[in-house]
């Protein structure tokens, strides 16, 4: 890759869009799709932040179902989503996550606090299944909401949400802090303030906590950092755990994670997955080509300073490639994105070995669109959940392109789009085998 120009990438802050700092993101001209993606079992997310359904650059979310013969050829969405109170350069569906029948949706640029103060929408899935276009059930806001927080980084586990606001204020400017929230008794409905705020023990302005986060049970992750106009390098995530009185009050973590081999400039923590026991970790500038960490909960629980188990690396690595832009994590299934590898992009699937996480691991296999173009971005935005792998490739920011998002399953590639959208080609994808 060396030598090549680096495309202007959709940033990992809100996730997926590049902003400049204390400002809004970079204008979409297109709508973006496949900036964001989630699957849980049989259902797949993808996020158009620069749809304009209810202004420029509103935002849309998509919502694909698996068919009953399964993921093949190309498919059209089964339901849309739009916030009842959406307005222009929202960006709703900058970041996506969902949960069996639950599907949360990011808005860092609503103004419900103030301008940009952010907010997220949560929806549930009707009686009759995904269909039509749908508004939300619930809105969640930070109860303290201010300007220029960026509310609206999204995860979501069960009946818990977790959303972060990197540019909250609490430990100075832009020091950040995450939300988490939890489905009252009656269901998701109406207009919902956080149960529990979460705050880095050391946290300090500049830090852009919960650009990234991640949940997973009684476990979410916060990673720090900003990749932007003027970036801030993040060294540290940080682990919560689910007090046994339940979330409530402001929470400092469990325990901190850092790269055994960690530089100043490795974006480590500006994207996180979490799964049961397992943390993946990436750092898309390490060693100028980009690298993932995983991390194991300890016996005794999560508590301290902890280093990784396993680092995660590209078998055919370049400079620039951004491995590690984006990951995911299901069980003993991580995948890890790198959407400039050869200026198309690409997804890479580890396993976890026989003995374990343990020493450098290399990729089972790697996950090629065959469609692919350069400046896709494939792989700028990644999910998994057992065996099916879900990839965006949202194009960069002013492309003039739609983007799309993609199925990888053991059998075969598929493509999933929206009406209106360019298609792209049935056999959207390859794997390879080192």
């Amino acid at each position: 890759m060396a030598g090549h120009r680096r495309p202007d990438l959709p940033g990992r802050q809100a996730p997926g869009l590049r902003r400049r700092r204390g400002g809004r993101p970079r204008p979409l001209r297109e709508d973006a799709l496949g900036l964001s993606v989630a699957v849980s079992a049989s259902t797949v997310v993808v996020g158009a932040a620069g749809d304009d359904d209810n202004g420029d650059a509103s935002g849309s979310t998509y919502v694909f179902t698996e068919p009953g013969g399964g993921w093949a050829g190309i498919l059209n969405e089964a339901a849309k989503l739009l916030a009842s109170d959406g307005a222009a350069e929202d960006f709703f569906g900058a970041s996506v996550a969902v949960s069996g029948s639950t599907v949360v949706v990011g808005a860092g640029g609503d103004d419900a606090n103030g301008a940009e103060s952010g907010s997220a929408y949560v929806f549930t899935e009707p009686g009759g299944g995904w269909a039509g276009t749908l508004n939300e059930a619930a809105n969640l806001l930070a109860c303290d909401g201010a300007a220029a927080d960026f509310f609206g980084t999204v995860a979501v586990s069960g009946s818990t949400v977790v959303v972060g606001a990197s540019e909250d204020d609490d430990k100075g400017a832009e020091s950040g802090s995450a939300y988490v929230f939890t489905e009252p008794g009656g269901g998701w409905a109406g207009t919902l303030t956080e149960a529990a705020k979460l705050l880095a023990s050391d946290g300090a302005a500049g830090d852009f906590f919960a650009t990234s986060v991640a949940v997973s049970d009684a476990t979410v992750v916060v990673g720090t950092g900003f990749f932007g106009d003027e970036p801030v390098f993040g060294d540290t995530v940080y682990v919560f755990t689910e007090p046994g009185g339940g979330w409530a009050g402001t929470l400092n973590e469990a325990a901190k994670l850092g790269a055994s081999d960690g530089a100043a400039d490795d974006y480590f923590g500006t994207s996180v997955a979490v799964s049961g026991g397992t943390v993946v970790v990436g750092a898309h500038q390490d060693d100028d080509s980009g690298s993932a960490y995983v991390f194991t909960e300890p016996g005794g629980g999560w508590s301290g300073t902890l280093d990784e188990a396993a680092k995660l690396l590209a078998s055919d690595g370049g400079v620039a490639d951004f491995f590690g832009t984006a990951v995911s994590v299901s069980e003993s299934t991580v995948v890890v994105g790198a959407p400039i590898d050869d200026l198309v992009g690409s997804a890479y699937l580890f396993i976890e070995p026989a003995g374990g996480w343990a020493g450098i691991v290399n990729e089972t296999n790697k996950c090629l669109a065959s469609d692919g173009a350069e400046l896709d971005l494939f792989g700028g935005s990644v999910a998994v959940s057992g065996s099916s792998v879900v990839v965006g490739a949202p194009r960069p920011p002013g492309s003039s392109e739609t983007g799309s998002a993609y199925v990888c399953i053991e059998r075969g590639p598929v493509l999933i789009f929206t009406d209106g959208f360019e298609s792209g080609d049935t056999t959207a994808w390859s794997t390879t085998v080192p």
